[in-house]
């Protein structure tokens, strides 16, 4: 294995991170002015159906349930109320599903947050990614990612470096001292699009909040490398952070996998990948919004085709991008693996108004059902793409502590 990467660039350890509000809005999208205007304006938050959690909440706490299902009488679940001394934040109810509770709630109060409402409606109809091709929807992407407001975050240091020829990582490394727990980062965009700046801060957070060592791998993407090019880079990370975890002053026993979306999609896919070659070791798996399925006719995708951020036709697009073969196995689609038994423990997040939902919510049950410890929360009001807005949604806010508890075990 290749030494430790040198230290070649150190970040400030608190990263200024301003307190406006923005959006994620769709790649492709014109950088008007106005368009900024409007995602900087506070949108006043409904009171009524909110939760009180204390703002540096845990997990929530919830009996132990099995698949979904509503109360006997017809009656929907209500939300439970879960209070904390001190500072609070008021967000829409949160739901844990199978050996948390016993069902994802049907919708929210209120429908769409306002937040992300007024974000949508100021960026119109999502481009067409198929017509604009790789290229230009990296470009639009990374522009809006700059824009992005980062909340601060304390860390002892974040170094990059390249582990093997042509892959690149960032490691974030809390204060304190060490062993830390470790987590591997895989970033979302479809396969096609992100880079080590498009969640920068979602690591910090998970690195500062989780007090962990987070390396953030900068996989090659599609369609230029298909599968299983991303999820090979991924095993090479995993094996080469299990082999340094000492240097890195990481846990080698304590290693969890995390992503968002397709980035949930390889972690998901790691675990089933190295559990299945016995090894190395993987102690959780952090899933956010995750891709299992290569289904586009899930309620979740029916509903929410259009005008909701991702949509059904751009989604296909990147799975045309970087899986055009009709085969399908547990390295591609996750949910249609035979045996999930044996995979590490998991923490599957899902946002009500994603057409990804209803497969990630589904690989949650699939993995309770096969004896996988399951924490699963649907935040209600969201749409796709809300962890990395946590200066500007309470939600993701609490999602990423909710991520950070995980991470500590």
């Amino acid at each position: 294995m290749p030494a430790a990467p040198a230290l070649d660039e150190v970040v400030p350890a608190v990263r200024a991170g301003g307190g406006r509000a923005a959006a994620l809005v769709e790649p492709g999208d014109d950088l008007q002015a106005e368009l900024l205007h409007r995602h900087q304006r506070q949108v006043p938050r409904p009171e009524a159906e909110g939760l009180h959690v204390p703002q540096v909440a845990g997990a929530s706490r919830a009996v132990a349930g099995g698949d979904r299902r509503d109360p006997p009488d017809g009656r929907k679940p209500r939300p439970r109320d879960q209070r904390g001394g001190g500072g609070g934040l008021r967000v829409p109810p949160v739901r844990p599903v199978t050996s948390w509770f016993t069902s994802w709630p049907e919708s929210a109060p209120g429908g769409l947050d306002p937040k992300v409402k007024a974000a949508l409606e100021a960026q119109g109809p999502a481009p067409d990614y198929r017509s604009q091709g790789p290229a230009l929807v990296r470009s639009n992407f990374n522009a809006l990612a700059a824009m992005v407001p980062k909340p601060q975050e304390r860390l002892a240091a974040v170094e990059n470096g390249e582990i093997v020829p042509g892959l690149r990582v960032r490691l974030y490394r809390p204060e304190g001292e060490g062993p830390f727990p470790t987590c591997l980062f895989f970033h979302g965009g479809g396969w096609v699009v992100g880079d080590l700046e498009s969640h920068d801060h979602v690591c910090r957070s998970l690195a500062s909040r989780g007090g962990a060592v987070v390396v953030n791998v900068d996989y090659r993407l599609a369609p230029e490398h298909r599968h299983p090019t991303a999820l090979d880079d991924c095993r090479t990370a995993l094996r080469w952070v299990e082999s340094h975890a000492k240097d890195l002053e990481g846990d080698a026993s304590r290693i969890s996998v995390c992503g968002d979306s397709a980035g949930g999609h390889l972690a998901a896919a790691l675990a089933i990948r190295v559990r299945d070659e016995g090894g190395p070791r993987i102690a959780s798996q952090l899933l956010i919004y995750p891709v299992t399925d290569r289904n586009f006719e899930t309620v979740s995708y029916r509903e929410y085709a259009s005008g909701f951020g991702l949509t059904r036709a751009n989604m296909q697009w990147f799975w045309d991008c970087y899986y055009p073969s009709a085969e399908l196995d547990s390295t591609v689609a996750p949910l249609r693996t035979k045996d999930l038994k044996g995979l590490p423990p998991a923490t599957v997040i899902t946002a009500e108004y994603d057409v990804l939902r209803d497969e990630g919510e589904a690989y949650a049950r699939r993995l309770h059902k096969e004896g996988v410890a399951v924490r699963g929360t649907r935040f209600l009001g969201m749409n796709h793409g809300f962890i990395r807005l946590a200066a500007v949604y309470p939600q993701a806010d609490r999602a990423l502590t909710d991520l950070a508890v995980a991470l500590r075990g």
